[in-house]
């Protein structure tokens, strides 16, 4: 039911109005996938591709660069539009930047930034809980292509570099959790390998605040920050 009512909010005439109601008061679904890495997947790539503030080719990729975000990337975005970056999250996303325990990967191609999506190596926040990673764990988050690059195939490649990058480090299993409504990140997830597992949480927002209920096998991974710190 909480799926069929995200869709249909999505797909209304009415989706502005809708909006600012799941903004007010929603509930959404996730599940999480999981990808089991190899050892072959870290061909075409070394420890000096993973350099924080450099740019990696893109292995099989011919003209793709693969580059760890700066701030100033960020500014760079932000200034552009379209890639789901304002001033309210604007903090947010360089808190990426910041962290030792998290990176912001960006696809480039032609000087456009198409895509992005985090990596967690130690663990993910999540809306004010962490999910405790162990040693050979990682956590994908925060996905997003731009607009006009969608359809391309720019989720699934950006999916597995973040792969290729983890396998090289020594992880072994990298998650990635998706709302059920979202059938395209689902898609993408799917395309580059990943399995569902019988784990995930519910996202409750009553006036703003946010709440997780998590359930599944990896339930008793979902940490309060004051545990993890």
């Amino acid at each position: 039911m909480i799926t069929w009512l995200n869709q249909w909010a999505d797909q209304s005439r009415f989706r502005k109005f809708w909006g600012i109601v799941k903004e007010i008061f929603w509930i959404d679904q996730l599940w999480i996938f999981e990808f089991h890495l190899k050892n072959n997947d870290s061909d075409n790539y070394s420890d000096d591709n993973l350099n924080n503030n450099s740019d990696a080719p893109a292995g099989n990729d011919s003209g793709i660069i693969w580059k760890i975000a700066t701030e100033e990337d960020i500014d760079r975005m932000k200034c552009l539009g379209c890639y789901d970056i304002d001033s309210k999250r604007d903090a947010f996303m360089k808190s990426f930047v910041q962290s030792h325990h998290e990176y912001l990967l960006l696809g480039i191609k032609n000087e456009t930034i198409h895509t992005y999506a985090v990596c967690a190596v130690q663990a993910k926040r999540m809306y004010g809980l962490l999910f405790r990673l162990e040693e050979e764990e990682a956590f994908i988050s925060v996905c997003f292509t731009k607009p006009e690059s969608r359809g391309q195939g720019w989720g699934p490649k950006c999916i597995r570099e973040i792969c290729r990058r983890c396998t090289v480090i020594g992880k072994k299993r990298v998650f990635i959790d998706i709302s059920t409504a979202n059938h395209a990140s689902i898609r993408s997830a799917e395309k580059s390998g990943a399995a569902k597992t019988d784990s995930g949480y519910y996202c409750i927002r009553i006036w703003k605040k946010d709440h997780l209920l998590p359930f599944g096998s990896y339930k008793n991974r979902f940490l309060s920050l004051k545990k993890i710190n």
